[in-house]
């Protein structure tokens, strides 16, 4: 998809692509991976490249489900205790 409109990357947010940029949906994003001979994780939401095909740079969004805390569930949280589990 041509730049200069809003893009959805799933229902996760809406960017406002530069006309200078391309973006790429999941499916195309996840196929472009596996034609550069890369393994895609499957949590890829989309990709932005620019236009000018002279230019080599990529932006991929991806999202891994990894938790969420509640906001009155953050003062039980022990930070360190965290950090140390890492």
């Amino acid at each position: 998809m041509k730049g200069g409109q809003p893009v959805r990357l799933e229902d996760m947010a809406t960017l406002n692509l530069d006309p200078s940029m391309v973006f790429l949906n999941k499916e195309d994003t996840m196929q472009i991976a596996k034609d550069n001979n890369d393994t895609p994780s499957g949590d890829e939401l989309g990709s932005i490249y620019p236009a000018d095909e002279n230019q080599m740079w990529e932006v991929i969004f991806s999202y891994e489900e990894t938790g969420h805390i509640k906001d009155d569930e953050k003062e039980e949280i022990n930070a360190d205790d965290i950090l140390e589990s890492w």
